[in-house]
């Protein structure tokens, strides 16, 4: 007895950009994603330059990118915070090294809508990049509680004019 498979609807397909630290592993982890038939990956763009220009071009829901681009270890910041503010459709996903406290802030204040460590497992990462592309954020407990505690932070005092005031 044959059984159908029921595929996604065209319009449920999530388009994905994967850009991670070097064009090797953006490559790995694009192969990865395309076994989850959810996803429409994105060719795996190579450096900064190229990751902007194909945001521009290919217009993904979701693109994941890695805190280390062009061998620089803070570049994916400076290109998501590019994305969020040329791109503001599109949902990023910051693949990070580990859930370190300055490393979680600084990706949701570049435009995160979710962060995933490399410790975590291809599937947890297929449903992270699902749930942002639903509007959701993507974020453990601990790495929560240190957007709370950097909120709960006094803010730098800001001259205003010449006396300090």
């Amino acid at each position: 007895m044959a059984h159908a498979i029921a595929l996604p609807e065209t319009s449920d397909i999530i388009r994905v950009l994967a850009a991670d630290s070097t064009r090797m592993n953006s490559q790995l982890l694009a192969t990865a994603l395309e076994r989850d038939k959810r996803f429409q990956v994105l060719d795996a763009p190579p450096d900064a330059d190229t990751v902007m220009a194909a945001v521009a071009k290919e217009k993904p829901a979701v693109i994941v990118v890695s805190a280390e681009i062009d061998g620089n270890p803070r570049r994916g910041f400076e290109v998501a915070r590019e994305i969020h503010s040329l791109h503001s459709e599109t949902r990023i996903v910051m693949l990070l090294d580990s859930s370190e406290r300055s490393q979680v802030v600084e990706a949701f204040r570049a435009g995160a809508h979710g962060i995933f460590a490399r410790s975590e497992s291809l599937k947890s990462l297929a449903k992270c990049i699902f749930c942002v592309s639903q509007g959701q954020i993507w974020a453990n407990t601990k790495e929560l509680r240190f957007l709370l505690e950097a909120l709960g932070e006094a803010l730098p005092l800001r001259v205003i004019d010449a006396r300090g005031t």
